[in-house]
């Protein structure tokens, strides 16, 4: 296990311009054209440090059940949720089969970081068990042909922090033959001097679905795709040269 206290510390700094009110007003009014305009129920599978759940909750007043599996996130969203305390919210590290939401959501490639075909089945299956029937689901990912294709890169960035300064030395490494990419996040905690104060490493594994393998899992578990397009872009397909893509689902 990878030491986790800059990337967790820093999480919602490094992804600060992610827009996570936009991407959840898109999803909802998505939802009304689907017909699912009063939303009761949601749940949210790897709610991360809850940016997303807190929009959720915002803006529909529904009952938010947002799970992850990882507890130092679990944690991170737990303390942000007194922010928002009014709002039906519970945290969880599973799914709650029976649940009975209207719509389900796991994004910011949720499904890449399961990397064995028997997880992603259970994924799907633990989804639909918690949806009513005709309940929707919600997901992006990395598109695995483009991404073997055309495998990610590296980068480094820069974002400021109270104690200075978070610099992020993002590299890649992927294995066509088993379809993974590894991201290893070294990161550096720099003083208001730029002095480096501490550093650390944090890789994350993402196993490159192809739609058609995702496709195969959503009907295994008693989903049937409406849509794959651009992520948020509910009207423009996706094509194989897109790199992140979305899925619009329901359970029969």
């Amino acid at each position: 296990m990878p030491s986790p206290s800059l990337f967790y510390r820093y999480y919602d700094t490094l992804f600060s311009s992610k827009g996570y009110a936009g991407e959840i007003t898109a999803i909802l009014g998505d939802c009304s054209m689907r017909g699912l305009p009063d939303l009761a129920k949601i749940l949210e599978v790897g709610c991360g440090t809850g940016n997303h759940t807190e929009q959720l909750a915002k803006l529909t007043g529904a009952q938010v059940l947002a799970v992850d599996t990882d507890p130092e996130m679990l944690a991170l969203a737990r303390m942000k949720a007194k922010q928002f305390i009014d709002a039906d919210v519970t945290f969880a590290s599973v799914c709650t089969p029976s649940y009975g939401a209207d719509l389900a959501v796991a994004l910011f490639n949720v499904v890449n970081y399961l990397c064995e075909g028997a997880a992603l089945e259970r994924f799907f299956t633990e989804i639909a068990s918690s949806l009513h029937p005709q309940g929707l689901f919600f997901f992006d990912c990395w598109n695995g042909i483009a991404a073997l294709r055309d495998p990610p890169g590296s980068k480094s960035y820069v974002e400021s922090c109270s104690d200075g300064s978070i610099v992020c030395h993002l590299t890649s490494q992927t294995d066509a033959l088993q379809k993974i990419t590894t991201m290893n996040y070294r990161l550096e905690l720099q003083d208001k001097a730029g002095k480096t104060i501490v550093t650390d490493d944090y890789p994350l594994r993402h196993r490159l679905w192809t739609p058609d393998e995702l496709k195969a899992a959503l009907a295994g578990a008693g989903f049937s795709v409406e849509v794959i397009c651009l992520p948020f872009k509910f009207d423009q397909a996706a094509s194989g040269d897109d790199w992140k893509i979305m899925f619009i689902c329901r359970k029969a």
